[in-house]
């Protein structure tokens, strides 16, 4: 049970990191594995690495020794490495099997899928404020400090503008081709499974890189959506369509881009995290309180009700997206009644699962 509890957690985890205004760290906070998830990645170091690669490699030299198996089964439960590899596991799942799923939500039901997650966010800003022990004035000042940030990087994100200029430039570099963009989409649609068919610039799989040393370092933060940072660095769309992708074609551009990424991730994982133990372990409260204003400031980005445009979408490959519906960041609020329904539902619904998950948590606990 405990397992299914952890690839669950997982799952939960990697749906919030493939929606852009959600944070991952919100959902590992409040679903009370954030410090766990945390004291996993400051125990990461070169030394507990070669001491566990030793008594791996001893043990699969005498794989029956009760010893050597002892020593090193012992070894992954006392770093929690069952606790990391469920959650990887379930978020892996999440990512790869609801990739399509997002790609279609995020384009024809925009405005109610972020409904359900701002209800989600906003009942969730509790778990986080609870936990701080004394409200002084440092508190209040780290608090508004994190909305200004949260809602500052927001507004200066336009996913739009960015998606837009990226298929404007593919657009004229297609029109330069003697190919039109039928027959080059028909060329690499013909290509083999684990074939490599050139998919990706150099400088592409080094943005990937950097885009996801970036990303996840935000997703490490409750109230910063990683997703949100790849919008801004323009990688969004690109890890989503090369997953949607990777399960129909399985092309080694594809797999080497997603492990680029992945690599990218590991490192800034690793980084971060200790840079959020030690403010947690130094200044506790005033840290907390800055958590609670990126929570709170992500309400702005997903506000559901935003500016939505629609585009011709051309890809690297010369193929067309067409008629694709790509949500700026201009906040709107709408004065018909008939467009608020749904919405405030989808919210309820959203704020209504949180209730049910945050008591499950607490009957756990107990």
């Amino acid at each position: 049970m405990k397992s299914l509890v952890d690839m669950f957690h997982g799952f939960a985890f990697g749906v919030a990191n493939i929606i852009p205004g959600v944070s991952g760290g919100t959902l590992a906070l409040v679903l009370g594995f954030y410090e766990r998830l945390l004291g996993f990645l400051n125990r990461l170091n070169p030394t507990t690495l070669r001491e566990l690669l030793v008594l791996k490699f001893r043990w699969l030299a005498r794989p029956f020794d009760r010893e050597r198996s002892r020593a090193f089964f012992g070894r992954l439960a006392e770093d929690d490495w069952g606790f990391m590899g469920r959650l990887l596991v379930g978020a892996l799942i999440a990512i790869v099997g609801l990739a399509r799923l997002m790609d279609y939500l995020l384009n024809e039901k925009f405005s109610l899928t972020y409904a359900f997650f701002f209800g989600l966010i906003l009942l969730s800003i509790h778990v986080p404020w609870v936990m701080i022990r004394s409200k002084g004035a440092a508190v209040w000042v780290n608090l508004f400090l994190g909305i200004a940030i949260t809602v500052s990087i927001a507004a200066a994100v336009n996913p739009y503008e960015k998606t837009k200029r990226k298929s404007d430039f593919y657009q004229a570099q297609t029109e330069q081709m003697d190919q039109t963009p039928a027959e080059i989409s028909e060329a690499a649609s013909a290509a083999e499974k684990f074939s490599y068919t050139g998919k990706y610039s150099k400088v592409e799989f080094l943005m990937i890189f950097v885009a996801g040393m970036i990303a996840i370092s935000a997703m490490v933060l409750p109230g910063i959506s990683g997703s949100l940072i790849m919008i801004l660095l323009g990688q969004y769309f690109i890890i989503i369509r090369a997953l949607s992708s990777l399960i129909s074609n399985w092309f080694l551009d594809d797999i080497l881009f997603l492990g680029f990424c992945a690599l990218g991730m590991g490192v800034g994982l690793l980084l971060t995290a200790r840079l959020v133990e030690v403010a947690m372990r130094k200044a506790y409260d005033a840290t907390m309180a800055f958590l609670t204003g990126l929570i709170i400031g992500s309400l702005y980005a997903l506000w559901p009700f935003k500016q939505i445009y629609v585009l011709d979408e051309f890809q690297r490959d010369g193929s067309v997206l067409e008629a694709r519906n790509i949500a700026s960041n201009i906040n709107l609020f709408p004065t018909q009644l008939s467009s608020w329904l749904p919405v405030l539902g989808l919210m309820a619904l959203g704020a209504l699962v949180m209730w049910g998950v945050m008591r499950m948590e607490g009957k756990e606990e107990v």
